[in-house]
């Protein structure tokens, strides 16, 4: 599994950990978000499609994060399914300024 610089720091990855498999995320979800994004993620292998799904990550630090998280499968030529390529993108800010404005009115 590949992770660009960007997608380290929106998941606090640190040099010594083993980002490796889809594992290693599922394991930061936030315990009330995981189950749902684990079958989502489950679907789109075994229907080969996209993948998207919105959850909180748990940082080792305590720090929760709103992650909105968008993948496509790339196939082999048999069909199955070898990687998804895609992004996860910090939503964070989007989801306290949305908090905000509902305490307002």
């Amino acid at each position: 599994m590949t992770v660009t610089p960007e997608g380290l720091a929106v998941n606090g990855i640190e040099p010594e950990d083993d980002a490796s498999s889809a594992d290693f995320y599922f394991r930061r979800m936030h315990p009330k978000d995981r189950p749902e994004v684990e079958q989502a993620y489950a679907a789109a292998l075994l229907r080969k499609t996209e993948f998207e799904a919105d959850f909180r990550i748990v940082l080792p630090d305590g720090t929760i994060k709103n992650i909105r998280s968008i993948g496509h499968p790339i196939l082999e030529e048999r069909g199955d399914v070898v990687e998804f390529v895609g992004a996860s993108i910090d939503v964070t800010e989007h989801h306290r300024a949305r908090a905000d404005l509902e305490k307002a009115f």
